[in-house]
């Protein structure tokens, strides 16, 4: 009996096979990575505002969350006058809201809002009552 490989032909055939399989997979994780990403900065915006109204619970002072494009501000309340005491930043998010919510020492919230988190992946929509409760929608 004659040892043979493969010859060139099935050698071709199967590398084009493997090529087009590998890249299907590339572009889908991709999209997944995107997604969980977006979903990420979903939950690190919630995380953000949670903390603000728990700092002003611990802390005893009223401070707000000013939405703007791509950035959230936080400010504080001195001498009847606000003052901004932190910035945080997202790239590929974009914020809209129909109000600047207020947090009280005594963890109640004044201007309730509907905030929403827009990207290339998706929107997603989050709600304060007031009671301090948010929901992701």
């Amino acid at each position: 009996m004659k040892k043979r490989g493969f010859s060139l032909l099935e050698m071709l055939v199967s590398l084009f096979i493997f090529t087009i399989v590998s890249s299907m997979l590339i572009v889908k994780t991709n999209d997944f990575f995107k997604k969980m990403r977006f979903k990420a900065d979903v939950f690190s915006v919630r995380n953000i505002i949670q903390k603000v109204r728990v700092r002003a619970i611990l802390k005893y002072e009223t401070l707000k969350i000013m939405f703007k494009d791509d950035k959230i501000d936080i400010l504080s309340r001195k001498n009847n006058s606000w003052k901004k005491i932190k910035t945080y930043n997202f790239q590929d998010l974009r914020l809209k809201s129909n109000n600047a919510p207020v947090f009280y020492p005594y963890g109640t919230v004044s201007k309730l809002f509907t905030l929403y988190i827009i990207s290339q992946n998706g929107i997603r929509k989050l709600t304060m009552n007031i009671n301090g409760r948010i929901n992701i929608y």
